[in-house]
């Protein structure tokens, strides 16, 4: 079997997934990511914290057996993989998401993606495997700047994020910068499927 972008990316969809990106990295002993997502279900956010941690729990394991699959194939083809998700510690996936196409960093510091906007949950498998990468995406941030008037712990500047100021609120499920997001929320609030 052949291993290019096309036959990686159907793999990880037929997964479920929502997103698939491929992008090129800095380490020299993996030169590709593929990037999956999935979306959040609409209204997850406003539900409290420890309610919603079993529905991040199937998105995680969602976007798992999508990477899971990659390897898969990847290993069977003699190549070396390195597996990063929303669990891993080593590591910040937003450089990674913005590689791949999927999206570029707003003034809420988070990855917008142009349908979804940060209402996205990633993962990323790093690879051996030169595969060219996808066009990368800018300027989904169309700085309204309606993230920092909403944000209680007045955590973003135009500095970028404070997270020491932050930490508190996130802590407590505070996710005010992603609700007043413009971005992605006409897509995403009609998803039928995601209701």
């Amino acid at each position: 079997m052949e291993i290019t972008k096309d036959v990686l990316k159907e793999l990880c969809r037929n997964k479920g997934v929502d997103l698939v990106g491929i992008g090129d990295t800095d380490f020299p002993l993996y030169p590709t990511s593929i990037v999956v997502g999935t979306v959040i279900p609409a209204g997850m956010r406003e539900k409290g914290f420890w309610q919603v941690i079993p529905k991040y729990l199937k998105i995680f394991n969602k976007n798992n057996k999508a990477l899971n699959a990659v390897a898969k194939v990847l290993k069977q083809q003699g190549f070396k993989i390195n597996k990063q998700t929303a669990f891993s510690f080593t590591g910040d996936l937003r450089p990674q998401v913005e590689r791949a196409g999927l999206g570029s960093k707003g003034e809420n510091e988070m990855v917008l993606n142009p349908k979804f906007g940060a209402n996205v949950l990633y993962a990323a498998i790093y690879t051996d495997c030169k595969l060219p990468p996808d066009e990368k995406v800018y300027g989904v941030c169309i700085r309204c700047y309606r993230c920092r008037r909403a944000c209680p712990a007045q955590a973003l500047t135009e500095k970028g994020l404070n997270i020491r100021r932050c930490l508190p609120y996130a802590l407590t499920a505070c996710q005010k910068c992603l609700d007043v997001c413009p971005i992605g929320g006409i897509e995403y609030k009609n998803r039928k499927d995601y209701r």
